[in-house]
């Protein structure tokens, strides 16, 4: 279940422009959780990390495993999301070290719809 895979099928992926990963379900041990992060990040159809705080809130990653999880997302071209969103706003420590680390960001919302996104503006 936490192996990298994506729960999508082939012919959907080939739909597919970009592709953004978003974890909503954990492994119990901090570990398996990193583990599965990492295993998401090396999958060569992922090409933004969603949601990135609900993995760093579920997880309280420590400085180092925060360098090798953004320094992963740089070597395989994954861009971190800094979501606008409160509920899934990304924690300004971790954006400031990607920054400084050399990852990119896109700028994300969390809206499903046209009408989510108006409701931003």
């Amino acid at each position: 279940m936490f192996n990298g895979d994506i729960d999508v099928s082939e012919d959907i992926l080939k739909l597919c422009d970009v592709v953004i990963i978003s974890f909503h379900g954990f492994p119990p041990v901090k570990e398996e959780q990193i583990n599965a992060l990492k295993k998401m990040l090396k999958n060569p159809e992922v090409d933004i990390w969603g949601h990135p705080a609900t993995m760093l809130r579920n997880c309280e990653l420590n400085r180092k495993e925060m360098e090798d999880i953004i320094n992963l997302c740089i070597r395989n071209k994954v861009l971190i999301e800094n979501n606008l969103c409160p509920k899934y706003e990304t924690p300004p420590d971790f954006l400031k070290l990607a920054g400084k680390l050399g990852a990119k960001t896109v700028i994300g919302s969390d809206a499903h719809s046209v009408w989510g996104l108006r409701k931003m503006i």
